[in-house]
C-alpha cells in the first residue's frame, strides 16, 4: 500500500512523477534497485533535458532502458516526428 500523505521533498514536477511511479509500480526504492542506473545528464537550465540509461538486467533482452525528462517545447522543436509510447502494466 502506498502512502498518498507522505511529505516528498522537490519540485512540484519531481514530486508528481515520483507519486506516479509509485501509484504504478510501487514501492520506488526496490524499483530502482530492480534497474540500476549507469549513468545520467542531470538536468539543467541550458539544456531542458535528463537523460538516464538503466540497466534492465535480463539476461535473455540485452537493452537498456533510456529515461528521459524534458521540457516539451524543448524537445518538439527539435523533432519531427514525436512517437510517445506508454506501457503500463
Amino acid at each position: 500500500m502506498i502512502n498518498q500523505n507522505r511529505v516528498v521533498e522537490g519540485d512540484a514536477s519531481e514530486t508528481a512523477i515520483l507519486k506516479c511511479m509509485e501509484t504504478q509500480t510501487g514501492n520506488v526504492v526496490k524499483y530502482r534497485e530492480k534497474f540500476p542506473k549507469l549513468c545520467e545528464i542531470p538536468f539543467n537550465s541550458s539544456n531542458k533535458f535528463q537523460v538516464s540509461i538503466h540497466d534492465l538486467r535480463d539476461p535473455n533482452d540485452p537493452r537498456y532502458l533510456l529515461v528521459m525528462k524534458v521540457v516539451t517545447l524543448t524537445l518538439t522543436r527539435q523533432c519531427e516526428v514525436v512517437l510517445l509510447i506508454v506501457l503500463l502494466n
